[in-house]
């Protein structure tokens, strides 16, 4: 299953979402300069409502880079991926606890972050 989720409020840039609250969910995301690209697998004859896992918005307010990838691998570890050549410096937040942390991610590079 793939959705795209525009997150009312944000307004695209260039470079990504403008600054604003993008929301991460269990699984593989990419920012576009649009939205939210979201893959999720989901078992046949299966559903539910997964939670928030994380929050992001960007430090300087020109945008999170398009091509970010976040996997949530649980409810407290996210993997962040900067695209090649853009990269990030964020606020990511824990959304089950509120818990914040100032990350810098290098264009091109991936880090791991665990609450």
């Amino acid at each position: 299953m793939a959705r795209t989720d525009v997150i009312p409020g944000s307004l695209p840039t260039a470079t990504g979402l403008a600054v604003g609250d993008v929301r991460w969910y269990a699984g593989r995301q990419v920012l576009t300069a649009s939205g939210i690209d979201y893959d999720a697998q989901v078992a046949a004859a299966t559903s539910r409502v997964e939670p928030v896992r994380f929050r992001l918005a960007d430090r300087h307010g020109d945008g999170a880079p398009a091509g970010l990838v976040a996997e949530v691998l649980d409810p407290a570890t996210v993997r962040l991926t900067a695209p090649a050549g853009h990269p990030a410096q964020l606020e990511l937040t824990r959304a089950r606890t509120g818990e914040t942390r100032e990350v810098t991610v290098p264009g091109g590079q991936s880090r791991q972050y665990a609450f």
